[in-house]
């Protein structure tokens, strides 16, 4: 999905990707500057929208988590996550964030 070419734009990153045909998933990027966050985004928007194509074949009870996908951007850092209540994990965000 490209995101090896944020590479050099990378500070760290976490990921939780459970194995199976559970859609929930968490990515937690920190960008050395705020600008590349953007690019990263359509990236998961991508990522997003190939979740969904790939699901709806064999578990479509997964889309519509996938269809509502939380992709934030808080300063440097970028936050995908898709669960079983994204609106509850953006406010976690939120919450986290200070916003």
């Amino acid at each position: 999905f490209g995101f090896s070419a944020f590479e050099d734009q990378l500070i760290s990153y976490t990921a939780y990707v459970p194995a199976g045909i559970i859609s929930e998933e968490i990515f937690l990027f920190e960008l050395a500057d705020e600008a590349d966050a953007s690019s990263l985004i359509e990236k998961l928007e991508a990522y997003a929208s190939y979740q969904i194509s790939q699901y709806s074949d064999y578990a479509a009870q997964e889309v519509p988590k996938l269809e509502d996908a939380v992709i934030v951007q808080k300063g440097n850092f970028v936050i995908y996550v898709v669960c079983s209540d994204n609106s509850a994990a953006a406010d976690v965000i939120d919450g986290a964030f200070g916003s």
